[in-house]
């Protein structure tokens, strides 16, 4: 018997963290299909679902451990994997280890799915949107909450008799309404909330018509007649811009209840407070032992 060490048989981290991720995947996928109601009555289910929590909180610890740790994945130039040899990682090399906090995070979605309900999917949805938005969007959002329409315009270019090229589009009335802070951006605006599907446009409204001449005296669209015109004929496209269903019901679910907050420009400060009244200062009653007289004047001689 030699007197060496015994071998540590317990598996390393990454396969215990690999091995949890690919339980919580099956027990996931297992979950989707049999339904979570239908799951709660099966024998054993208590069971399963505090291994289930416990399975969690393991996977969750090591997503932490695992994200504080973790490099940038590998970019493909040269490493050493040991000193002095340097190395090229090519398509055919194994995966670095980094991506195995991508796998816990999707098994945490996987799980937490499970028991999520109906109105809480809707509401990681509407905090992802939220999450996209930026300050000036939310204003646009706050201009149409109220159902009203606003012109939108394109500058197309027509040169010959069937090439079209579009130099300009989404202008719209709706950031002067909104108060924005960058109107020249309106445009990037509407077409990150159409890609967001918040908004939605429509056919052109002859009752805006005020508003479409308006819209056309924008320095961004006389620019881009001006750049139309250059190459060859200029083509004004007219459209209505309105929230869409989508954005209708984020705004329902995420509007803030003082309406005062987002329509005025920017907030006073609130009122300075009121100085805090001097405290009142109570002396002992003293006793005189003789009267006061009443006229505290100078004696006069006689008296």
């Amino acid at each position: 018997m030699t007197g060496g060490r015994v071998p540590d048989e317990t598996p390393p981290a990454s396969e215990r963290a690999e091995a949890l991720v690919n339980q919580a995947g099956r027990f996931a996928r297992w979950a989707t299909k049999a339904g979570a109601e239908f799951a709660r009555g099966l024998p054993g289910a208590a069971a399963v679902e505090t291994e289930l929590q416990q399975l969690e909180r393991t996977v969750l610890g090591e997503l932490r451990r695992r994200l504080d740790n973790v490099d940038p994945l590998h970019d493909g130039r040269a490493t050493s994997d040991t000193e002095g040899e340097p190395t090229l990682r090519t398509a055919a090399t194994a995966p670095p280890k980094q991506t195995e906090p991508l796998r816990v995070a999707m098994a945490e979605l996987l799980l937490r799915s499970i028991e999520q309900t109906r109105q809480r999917a809707r509401e990681y949805l509407y905090l992802a949107i939220l999450r996209q938005l930026l300050p000036d969007e939310a204003r646009i959002l706050s201009a149409l909450a109220d159902g009203s329409a606003y012109p939108l315009l394109h500058v197309d270019c027509r040169t010959g008799v069937t090439g079209t090229r579009r130099v300009l589009s989404n202008a719209s009335t709706v950031g002067r309404a909104a108060g924005v802070a960058v109107p020249a951006s309106v445009p990037r605006y509407l077409a990150r909330l159409l890609h967001l599907d918040l908004v939605e446009v429509g056919e052109m409204d002859p009752t805006l018509a005020v508003q479409y001449d308006i819209c056309l005296t924008d320095e961004l669209v006389r620019e881009a007649e001006d750049a139309a015109r250059a190459d060859g004929r200029a083509r004004i496209v007219r459209q209505t811009l309105r929230m869409s269903a989508l954005g209708r019901e984020l705004w329902d679910a995420c509007h803030p209840h003082d309406e005062q907050i987002w329509t005025e420009p920017g907030p006073d400060l609130p009122p300075a407070p009121e100085p805090d009244p001097e405290p009142e200062v109570h002396l002992p009653a003293v006793t005189v032992p003789w009267e006061v007289p009443a006229d505290h004047g100078p004696a006069t001689n006689g008296q």
